[in-house]
């Protein structure tokens, strides 16, 4: 992105980042710790076991990045993002 490191006071991604192929979920969450000042928030969605995978695999039209929560933090670990989040399960 077009911004020095620390542009913005809060940098947020409601479910958009599970549209994202891997290369460029991890740009995106670099991205997102680059150019955060403080506050950042993110809300994915994620499944906990097989039925809320089923329903989330029915649900999606684009999603790329099918994540339980620990893949989710793998993620967050190897991109350095330290923000917040939430995830959605679809139950």
């Amino acid at each position: 992105m077009p911004f020095p490191d620390g542009s913005f006071d809060l940098v947020y991604s409601l479910n958009t980042l599970h549209n994202l192929h891997c290369y460029d979920l991890d740009k995106a969450l670099r991205e997102m710790q680059r150019v955060g000042k403080e506050h950042r928030y993110l809300c994915v969605e994620s499944y906990r076991n097989e039925i809320e995978k089923t329903n989330l695999l029915y649900w999606q039209v684009t999603c790329e990045a099918f994540n339980t929560p620990d893949e989710w933090n793998w993620w967050f670990r190897h991109t350095g993002y330290t923000g917040d989040y939430s995830f959605i399960y679809f139950e």
